[in-house]
């Protein structure tokens, strides 16, 4: 079984930095901006399984609509911002809506907070983002992806939320065990 999961936010949020921690463990500074789709498949050992990762690029909301085929079947979608604003959150009920529109079976979704390390926590910004995740019940994961230890706790989500979802694989247990309790913020 190949999980699906699309990777969608504002530019230069980190998506494909995030996309290139899971693959090669690299971190790089350079910026080079996502054009279209791009399609990066992993076999994330500790669940077993191949992981098709869909980052989309753009700039505008509707640039995340014109490609419907990448948009369907989708499994969990990973809303990435480096910065939770009234617009990120107006933006992010938008597609969650016009994604689900797409999809005949449930799909989840997981807000990331990226790049902690540069752009600190404001008060009105942490409050914002975990009434909105309240409310929307969606996960809310602070990360930065140059830290393996928050890809580790990204990649334990990611199975979470797999079990969650009844996409359950071999070793369903034995990745919560490897995820260190100093990873999670």
């Amino acid at each position: 079984m190949v999980y699906k999961i699309l990777l969608i936010g504002e530019p230069g949020v980190g998506k494909t930095q995030i996309l290139q921690k899971f693959g090669s463990g690299e971190f790089t500074t350079s910026y080079l901006p996502t054009i279209g789709v791009d399609l990066q498949t992993y076999y994330l050992s500790r669940l077993s399984t191949d992981v098709n990762f869909i980052e989309i690029g753009g700039t505008s909301i509707n640039d995340f609509f014109n490609f419907p085929p990448v948009i369907e079947g989708v499994d969990l979608v990973i809303f990435v911002c480096d910065h939770f604003t009234i617009q990120s959150s107006q933006l992010f009920s938008y597609l969650k809506m016009k994604i689900q529109e797409k999809n005949l079976r449930r799909v989840s979704f997981l807000i990331i907070r990226n790049k902690i390390d540069l752009v600190p926590f404001t008060c009105d910004e942490l409050e914002n983002i975990t009434q909105y995740s309240l409310i929307h019940q969606l996960t809310f994961l602070p990360i930065t992806s140059k830290d393996e230890g928050c890809i580790d706790c990204l990649e334990s989500f990611i199975f979470q939320i797999m079990e969650k979802s009844g996409l359950k694989t071999e070793n369903t247990y034995s990745c919560l065990e490897t995820i260190h309790e100093d990873a999670l913020f």
